[in-house]
Order: structure tokens, then sequence, then C-alpha cells
């Protein structure tokens, strides 16, 4: 059959269609205006449809050299159709194949980063690998091994424990995608969890640090005192937001109005900026509510809910510091008020030790039971929030909502 189709006309058809050229080669154009290529052929006696590409990537002429290519292939009795796709799994390996640690690390980087909400932390994923895994830059995926990874880890496991479980969740991620790849052909799990398992236990060497906390009892006369200070409206706000929400200082001072959800009255804190590199939901009482509707008033137009004195920039952590050390708690910690509402769980709620840990964001029970309990106690958790919200209302401390069991 003559071919139908010029290369003008290709250019500027534009009524959505197809337009046949010949060899059962046409041309799809698409509402859109979108264009592509497709084949009609015979295939072991069975009619099918073989797409070609697109255009422009793929010329009229590429079109007709590629349709007349596959109809002799067809008509010798093989499958271009299968032809095509060992071609692109050939092409797919020897890319993997040559695939280094740093280019993957890149490679997670760039897929991740659009949906990360926190621009510190993305940039600390990639400068963070590339700090601690140096020796691994050059090494194919297909021949990092275990031992690379622990000695990567082993130089910060036991100095900078903080940074090393963020690192090694970042491994992780890294060798989970090449996988999804091919491009490591290990198990990214028991490789980690060998990795581990390996390392000396960080607890060991760490000492804990308790934070001296405000008592339970008197949060609820510093609410009232903190309301009452010319302090920067944001600067009160934050801190009592950190209060209602037994949350760490950095949770707050980062949070972005992207991770509040006012209809579903919750607050979303990314892996990025978690302890335990996991993604956090806080439920949201009525006064945290009213906090973020007030912090409205005072925005500076930023992604920050509580931003500081400079554009785009947080408050910082000594503002919060600061604010309760001159107001009756010169010796307290900002920290020490999530003491305050574990005392307050303990002593009043009574509430149930897992619904108050995970309030807290901190695991429950070992690996294997965390494997089974997927739930997150949400609505559980929202009714002990909105009680210790209530217990800390100024001139309320006496009132005790009592839970469900």
């Amino acid at each position: 059959m003559a071919n139908k189709l010029s290369a003008r006309g290709v250019a500027t058809l534009s009524d959505p269609g197809k337009y046949g050229d010949g060899n059962g080669l046409m041309l799809i154009v698409r509402a859109s205006g979108a264009k592509s290529w497709q084949q009609r052929l015979s295939i072991h006696g069975r009619r099918c449809d073989m797409g070609l590409g697109n255009y422009p990537d793929v010329s009229l002429s590429d079109a007709r050299r590629i349709a007349e290519e596959n109809k002799r292939v067809a008509a010798s009795g093989k499958d271009p159709r299968a032809i095509k796709q060992a071609a692109i799994q050939q092409a797919k390996e020897e890319a993997q194949a040559g695939l280094t640690w740093a280019e993957a690390c890149v490679a997670v980087h760039d897929l991740n980063k659009d949906s990360w909400r926190n621009a510190k932390h993305t940039d600390q994923f990639i400068s963070s690998l590339q700090t601690y895994t140096p020796k691994m830059a050059k090494v194919p995926m297909e021949d990092i091994e275990q031992r690379q990874i622990f000695d990567a880890l082993s130089q910060i496991w036991l100095k900078k424990p903080e940074t090393a479980r963020r690192v090694f969740q970042r491994i992780r991620k890294v060798l989970m995608w090449a996988k999804a790849q091919g491009a490591f052909t290990g198990s990214p799990h028991d490789t980690m969890d060998a990795v581990k398992g390996a390392l000396p236990s960080q607890k060991v060497v760490s000492k804990v640090k308790h934070h001296k906390a405000v008592p339970f009892e008197d949060v609820a006369a510093f609410v009232e005192t903190l309301r009452g200070t010319m302090a920067r409206p944001t600067s009160k706000l934050a801190l009592e937001f950190i209060i209602l929400c037994a949350s760490r200082s950095g949770e707050v001072r980062f949070a972005e109005w992207s991770e509040i959800d006012f209809e579903a009255r919750t607050w979303t804190i990314p892996e990025e900026r978690m302890k335990a590199a996991k993604e956090h939901v806080v439920p949201l009482t009525d006064r945290a509510i009213e906090i973020l509707h007030e912090a409205k008033l005072y925005t500076d137009g930023s992604h920050l809910i509580f931003p500081g004195s400079r554009y785009g920039k947080p408050l910082s952590d000594a503002t919060s510091r600061k604010l309760l050390q001159e107001n009756g708690h010169p010796d307290c910690t900002v920290h020490g008020f999530r003491s305050s509402f574990r005392d307050w769980c303990n002593e009043v709620a009574r509430a149930a030790h897992e619904v108050a840990e995970m309030s807290l964001a901190h695991q429950v029970g070992n690996a294997v039971e965390r494997a089974y309990s997927r739930s997150n106690l949400l609505e559980r958790r929202r009714e002990l929030m909105d009680a210790w919200a209530h217990y800390v209302e100024p001139d309320k401390p006496d009132n005790v909502i009592a839970l469900s069991a």
C-alpha cells in the first residue's frame, strides 16, 4: 500500500483521530494534541496493535522503517513485540550493570525530593550518604555487600547514634529502590538486619538524658502565664502547641501548613523530621485548631506555621526555652513537657500504655509485635489528647474527662 502521510501533514494534523499511512501504520492524534504511532499486524494468525512510540520522538520516516521491519519479522513467524521487549530489557540490564552506589543515591534523592516537605532533611538525605559512605561511592550496586555497609556505619554508630540511625534508614531506602530496578540482587531487609545485628547496641553507651519537667499539676498555670506574657504571638502559640501535642520542639518549629488537614483535624509529621524516622499523625484538639487559626494571623507568607523573625526561617529553639525559663521555671526544658504529659497519662488519665506511648511517637513492643500491629490507634489517641487539652486549659486543672476502656 502506498504511503499516505507526509512529514508536513504529520506535523500539522490537529483533529483527533487515526490516520493510516500503509503497512498497518497509523498516526493517533488525541484531543490533547498528543500524537503517537501504532501498527496493526497479524502475528501468529491473530491481529494485534503494536505501539511504535510518540511523535515527534519517532519521526514519520522512523515509524515507516520500524513498521517495515515489524512486518518482515511477523512474516517470518516471529513476534516483533517480544523482540522489542527483549531489547528494552537488555538495554535496561546493561544500564543497571554500571549503576554505582553514588548514582543510586542520587537517583533515589531525585525521585523523592519533590515529595519531601522539609528542604533541610531533603538536602541531608544525599549529603549524609555522601559523607558517611564515601568508600562505597564507585562500587556497582550489584557488588554492594553487608561488610561495606557495616564498615561505613560502624564509624558513627556509637559516636553519632542519631545520625547513624538516619543513615541506616537512608541506606535501606537506596537498597530497596535498587532492588526494584533489578540493580541489587540481594534482600535489602535481610542485608540491613544482618548489619544491625552485627553492630553494637547503642544503649550500652548512650546515657539517657532526663529533661527536667514542669510538674503536670502546674502545666495549666504555666499556660495561663504564657498567654499573658508580652512575647511575640507566634512564639507563645508555638510553645502552647508543643504542650498540647506533646511534641518535640523541632517537630513544631519546622511544621508546615501542608502537613495540616483541618477537615480530618490531623497534623502529619513526615518521617524525615521524626526521631524514629517514621511518619507520625497527631490528632488535633479544639484548642490546637484555634492556635493554628490564630497563627494564620501572624504568618509571613512562607510554608512555616510558626516562622521566626526572618522570612521563611523557623523559630529558634532558644525562644521557647527562654519563655519557659523567664516565666517561673528556670531549670526546666521545653522537651520536659513530654514528661509532664507522660506522668499525667499515668497518674490522672490512667491511659493504656500503648496509647500513651504512641501519642509520644514512641515505638511500642518488639519488632514482631509491631509487624502484626498496623493500627496507629488514632481515635484512642484523639480521646487522650482531648482530655490532656482539657486538663491544661487554665481554670480547669481539676477536670478530668473519663477515657473509654
